[in-house]
């Protein structure tokens, strides 16, 4: 599939808390997917909420918005090319773009083009990852580029998805990365699977295989980073990288791991 609809963001749901709370990550601040916003409409009136904005310009994909303060962000595609963009919530209008990479897509793909990932925002920065595995940290004022890592290039990761997709992308990279304090955790797959950095630079802490969705836990007394592989569920201390735990996944329905408090 070369195309998919433009995605279109629509807010209105209760306009007077619209802009309370920050939803900085996939999933929201603790990646539970529970909004702390308090006062929210128990009924919908009739005919619906209020329609505040409309953005149809974000292009293929499948990223999700994260929003810190007055901006949203999120990931799509434009003339082959995956961009982080930064609209204003008051208005929905484009701040700024930045260059992530080339669209993910290959022919006869029926699974969609463009970023899979959601971005994630931590101070001043923003973090976003590419459908090819292109991780970029940019300003979150203006969209200056900081850094940028390949997962496949600069780290040799990998991502199977059996048959589907070109060999060693598959699919695509589609988990959204994760801020734990100044580092910053993803999961290239293959060889060198774990990966965190400081807003500036990029080091390894771990060695696992092929895994998604990387999930923050606190198991007592360490808290620790969790996955899943296609095989099975490592953990890994959050402050070294060390080895925690790894479990045999029992199955493919349980591959995502759940998102806890940290």
């Amino acid at each position: 599939m070369n195309k998919t609809p433009a995605l279109a963001l629509v807010f209105g749901l209760f306009a007077p808390a619209l802009f309370a709370a920050d939803w900085p990550q996939w999933q929201g601040p603790t990646r539970d997917n529970i909004s702390p916003e308090k006062g929210l409409l128990k009924q919908w009136p009739k005919g619906g909420p209020q329609r505040l904005w409309t953005f149809n310009q974000t292009g293929a994909g499948y990223s999700g918005p994260a929003i810190v303060g007055n901006r949203l962000y999120i990931m799509g595609t434009r003339d082959g090319t995956e961009y982080l963009l930064a609209l204003d919530v008051k208005n929905g209008k484009e701040l700024w773009k930045a260059k992530i990479g080339p669209s993910y897509t290959f022919p006869g793909n029926q699974y969609g083009d463009g970023p899979r990932a959601t971005p994630a925002v931590a101070g001043d920065f923003v973090y976003a990852l590419g459908g090819y595995g292109d991780l970029v940290c940019v300003k979150a004022d203006g969209g200056a580029k900081q850094w940028r890592v390949s997962m496949t290039k600069d780290l040799g990761g990998q991502v199977r998805a059996g048959d589907v997709g070109p060999a060693g992308i598959g699919c695509g990279y589609t988990w959204s990365p994760l801020v734990d304090g100044d580092q910053l955790v993803c999961f290239p797959g293959g060889p060198k699977a774990w990966q965190a950095s400081t807003p500036r630079t990029a080091t390894y802490c771990g060695n696992t295989r092929s895994a998604r969705l990387p999930r923050r836990t606190r198991p007592s007394p360490r808290r620790c980073t969790t996955t899943a592989t296609s095989t099975s569920a490592p953990a890994v201390r959050a402050a070294t990288g060390s080895s925690s735990s790894r479990r045999r996944a029992r199955s493919s329905t349980r591959r995502g791991c759940t998102a806890t408090r940290s």
